[in-house]
């Protein structure tokens, strides 16, 4: 499950109950392209055995003004795949 929320010019994306392997280094990318903010989780570097459900928090900083649709997106383990959205939300920043 993907929200957003606003506090001033600052987006927070939350996404809660991501299941994935347990203990993933990855980065995670984010754009702002038109209406739409872009939250990339790029191919891990390192991952641990086991899956396990974990709770996300991001802030973006500086968000212009105006409704925005927010994208979370994981890149695929293997490679060459196309990234998977796991959940959309929107958000408004006054």
């Amino acid at each position: 499950m993907v929200g957003a929320s606003a506090s001033g010019k600052d987006v927070r994306v939350t996404v809660k109950d991501d299941v994935d392997y347990c203990g993933v280094v990855a980065t995670h990318k984010v754009t702002l392209e038109g209406g739409t903010i872009h939250v990339l989780r790029e191919k891990p570097t390192a991952v641990a055995r086991g899956m396990c459900g974990r709770n996300l928090s991001l802030l973006v900083h500086g968000v212009p003004a105006g409704t925005y649709k927010v994208s979370y997106e994981e890149t695929p383990y293997a490679k060459g795949g196309p990234a998977v959205t796991v959940g959309v939300a929107s958000v408004t920043v006054p």
